[in-house]
């Protein structure tokens, strides 16, 4: 099978078009705390990876200021390839958007879009992020929903944070 080929023949997806575009939200975080939620200093999605995507054909915008809290500058993400946009911008550009923590106050903005982030579903907040999103007409993937087994470990969010936060998962 040629490198081209679409991975299912009925994906619908029209060769030769406009790439997917990727869009990375800001956590929202603030070192004063006066907005919705505390917030994360953590992005989810680092230049590197970004470069990563747009080498393979994603077109990748993100919020203006999404990296401050976590040492990076939109200059970086410039410079991997990206467009810095304002948030509103980056819900109505992006196709499959990024967040650690839903943004549920934008759900309603997000109509048709998929949101990849932590969620939860089998929690009781996960469930009610889950309702939102399915009145919103906004597609979760939930990425706690990885086994947490040996093969896995790789794509575990909660093995690879741990580890990150100096924790033995």
């Amino acid at each position: 099978m040629a490198a081209a080929a679409p991975l299912l023949q009925n994906d619908g997806l029209a060769s030769g078009q406009a790439a997917t575009v990727l869009g990375v939200l800001s956590e929202g975080y603030t070192p004063t705390g006066k907005i919705e939620g505390a917030g994360d200093q953590r992005v989810s999605m680092v230049p590197e990876v970004a470069a990563s995507l747009a080498k393979d054909g994603y077109q990748v915008v993100v919020e203006t200021g999404v990296g401050t809290y976590a040492g990076i500058t939109d200059e970086a993400y410039v410079a991997a390839g990206c467009q810095v946009v304002s948030r509103s911008q980056v819900i109505q550009k992006g196709q499959v958007l990024f967040s650690i923590e839903p943004p549920v106050r934008d759900f309603g903005s997000m109509r048709g879009n998929v949101l990849v982030s932590w969620v939860g579903r089998l929690l009781d907040k996960g469930k009610a992020i889950v309702s939102r999103a399915t009145e919103c007409g906004l597609t979760l993937i939930d990425v706690t929903a990885v086994p947490r087994i040996t093969i896995a470990q790789k794509l575990d969010v909660l093995s690879s944070q741990a580890k990150v936060a100096g924790h033995r998962a």
